[in-house]
């Protein structure tokens, strides 16, 4: 079990850089927001950028700390890793454990490849440590909420949406007859222009 436990200082540091990244993104959320209620679309393209970047960091985050995971089932079902290593610091251990279960790994049928779920033992062994516990508590907060606010932009927005959808019905109302184009296929009618004076 110590040896298992040397992945915990790992899982923490990993847990504490998606926290940070989280913190980011929760702070981007924000600024989409506001850009998406004050208009400001300049603003926005920008934050929706910065936010693609933090997303996808977020992302490779996620994949090291399922790496993690996955390759302490390996370790404690004496399945083998598999030759995927967590992180730079692990990769002697992970050696050694592939050197040890080489015979085993012949014999055995191939791995599967959908992840494998921890069990009380393996989940204690990574995150059974108070710090890590608590990191992976907060991370799993600011997931919530993260989710809460893009739920609440995405329901501003489909409301907006419709409300102008149902303007724009009004002022300019489209042909309801069926209209074909030139092959025989129907095709929807062509959106008439308008001209408006002011910037919104």
């Amino acid at each position: 079990m110590a040896g298992k436990q040397k992945k915990q200082p790992i899982m923490l540091k990993v847990l504490k850089a998606e926290n940070n990244v989280l913190d980011s993104i929760i702070v981007r959320q924000g600024a989409i927001r506001d850009s998406v209620v004050g208009k400001d679309w300049i603003a926005l393209e920008d934050a929706m950028q910065k936010m693609e970047r933090l997303s996808s960091r977020f992302m490779e985050l996620e994949e090291q700390r399922l790496n993690i995971e996955q390759d302490t089932v390996f370790s404690m079902r004496g399945i083998g890793t598999g030759g995927t290593a967590a992180s730079d610091d692990t990769s002697e251990t992970a050696e050694n454990e592939i050197e040890t279960q080489t015979e085993n790994t012949n014999t055995e049928e191939p791995i599967e490849k959908e992840p494998l779920a921890l069990n009380f033992e393996e989940r204690a062994a990574l995150y059974g440590d108070r710090k890590v516990s608590e990191t992976l508590t907060k991370v799993r907060t600011k997931l919530a909420r993260s989710k809460i606010e893009n739920n609440a932009l995405n329901a501003y927005v489909s409301a907006a949406s419709g409300f102008l959808k149902g303007v724009f019905d009004t002022i300019i109302p489209q042909r309801k007859n069926t209209v074909y184009n030139r092959y025989g296929k129907m095709a929807k009618p062509s959106m008439q222009s308008l001209v408006i004076d002011r910037v919104f």
